[in-house]
């Protein structure tokens, strides 16, 4: 049984635009074509970084060299049509992240820098609340309590909905942990939270820079 793994990329802003040329001729058109329609740079670039990513682990797990073809599930998450193998992928204005396991996995990436006021009370327990206001990094708590719900939602593949106010991970004060038999990892990277949940383990984080990605990826692929 393979150990779930994470793959993250900091500073994904800094990235040019030779080098996103350079790894969007391994990837599908259809990828492509959605990047594109973004407005904003770094979400362009942050889709095809993450399919970059995705193509990384699967490479280096399962000797695949393609993306298989994606199909989505009931609330929207994606999976292989053809392939048993789970990957989830998340990017914020900070970070990009894309994790691969056997079994279902969710991964959640979240900038720490983040209005929350208005939503606070939808999202979050009465506990919950209660840390974040007391804290003195108020938006640092709430990404992180945001990040693990929502790699828990897309861990059971159900989704953002009204129930997150009772998904409760105010008693969670370690990056790693589990709760009702699913394994949890968060932990705070640069300018963002980044969380993972699983069903068989507890999910491993790698980190590298885009030169690191690529370097490692030639090396493997030819």
């Amino acid at each position: 049984m393979r150990q779930p793994v994470v793959y993250i990329l900091d500073n994904n802003s800094a990235i040019s635009d030779e080098i996103i040329t350079h790894i969007s001729e391994y990837l599908p058109a259809s990828r492509l074509e959605k990047a594109d329609r973004y407005l904003r740079t770094v979400d362009r670039n942050n889709c095809i970084i993450s399919y970059f990513l995705l193509l990384y682990g699967l490479l280096e797990n399962y000797g695949i060299r393609t993306i298989p073809e994606i199909e989505r599930g009931l609330h929207g998450k994606p999976h292989f049509k053809d392939a048993d193998i789970s990957f989830n992928i998340s990017h914020c204005d900070s970070g990009v992240c894309c994790g691969i396991n056997d079994r279902s996995l969710g991964v959640d990436i979240q900038d720490t820098d983040i209005e929350f006021e208005e939503i606070l009370d939808i999202t979050m327990s009465r506990r919950e609340r209660e840390l974040i206001e007391r804290s003195d990094a108020p938006s640092e708590i709430f990404a992180r309590f945001w990040s693990l719900k929502e790699s828990l939602c897309k861990y059971r593949g159900t989704g953002i909905n009204d129930a997150l106010n009772k998904i409760d991970f105010s008693e969670a004060d370690s990056n790693v942990f589990s709760v009702n038999g699913v394994f949890f990892r968060s932990e705070k990277r640069g300018g963002f939270w980044i969380s993972a949940s699983s069903e068989n383990q507890v999910p491993a984080f790698i980190e590298g820079d885009i030169e690191w990605y690529i370097h490692r990826f030639r090396e493997i692929y030819e």
